[in-house]
């Protein structure tokens, strides 16, 4: 019996170490193009980094970087998903006195629309043996999205993604229509696709 459950716990470690590492949207590659405030245009292949707040662009052996501050959007389409995807650098608060341009990619455009930044988590994958010793069985990378709604007057407010913030802060306007539209179709504070159908209702009251 023990010898079955040391062979078992040896597969689990040698699966993990041999699982392929996945890539993510952020770290690849992507044909599109960049508009910056100039109003200058260049098309490439682009790579974005939001923790940085950079994009680059390569092509003819070349490549450019652009920060935030220069970049009035960039578009492209996604080498892994196939998806358009389009990232505005929008002003905002980072601290009371401090307003900085950042990018974000914008999910759903109406007038409130639903922005997103991403960035990686890596997260370490620990079990225990039957003498609960823990085994490490090495490192999990997960893509995270934060989640922002932009007014019509411009106003960009961050998403803590807690429930009851949808009717008493973001959707204040029109709380008791949202929080009973929420409530009926069991729609969840933290699913992108639920979001996007909350705010093209709010648009629509």
């Amino acid at each position: 019996m023990l010898a079955r459950v040391t062979l078992v716990w040896l597969a689990l470690l040698l699966t993990s170490a041999s699982l392929p590492a996945q890539q993510f949207s952020l770290e690849a590659w992507h044909e599109g193009k960049v508009v910056l405030m100039t109003g200058d245009t260049v098309p490439g292949m682009i790579k974005y980094d939001l923790e940085n707040e950079l994009v680059q662009v390569g092509g003819g052996g070349v490549i450019q970087t652009y920060g935030a501050r220069k970049i009035l959007y960039f578009e492209f389409v996604d080498a892994l998903t196939e998806a358009y995807r389009v990232f505005y650098a929008l002003p905002f608060w980072i601290r009371p006195n401090y307003k900085a341009p950042l990018l974000f990619e914008v999910v759903y455009e109406g007038k409130m629309s639903l922005l997103s930044r991403e960035y990686l988590v890596v997260e370490s994958n620990t079990t225990y043996d039957i003498y609960n010793n823990p085994i490490y069985l090495g490192t999990t990378t997960r893509l995270v999205y934060d989640y922002y709604f932009l007014y019509q007057d411009g106003r960009i407010v961050g998403y803590r993604k807690k429930r009851k913030d949808l009717w008493k802060v973001i959707f204040k306007k029109h709380s008791s229509d949202m929080k009973k539209y929420i409530k009926e179709n069991k729609l969840k504070a933290d699913r992108r696709a639920d979001l996007v159908r909350m705010v093209a209702h709010y648009n629509s009251l």
